[in-house]
């Protein structure tokens, strides 16, 4: 996996916990513009499997949670 996209996914949600797909990968093409959208949904979903990149709902991202579980015990 690229570790300066590994590094950099905090930033991204310094303003907004919860970033839709469209704006993860917006974000992630302004600091790599030559990766195609292909090339950034690959690095999104080992992410996801390496736990530094949740899905709390289907097209929603947030940082580091697995699954919908997780979020809702952090309200609880």
């Amino acid at each position: 996996m690229n570790n300066t996209l590994e590094n950099k996914l905090g930033t991204y949600f310094e303003r907004k916990s919860i970033l839709s797909r469209i704006e993860l990968i917006q974000a992630i093409q302004k600091d790599n513009p030559s990766w195609t959208q292909s090339t950034i949904t690959v690095y999104m979903s080992k992410l996801k499997k390496a736990g530094k990149l949740g899905t709390p709902s289907r097209g929603i991202y947030t940082l580091g949670l697995k699954d919908k579980t997780e979020e809702l015990s952090l309200f609880n």
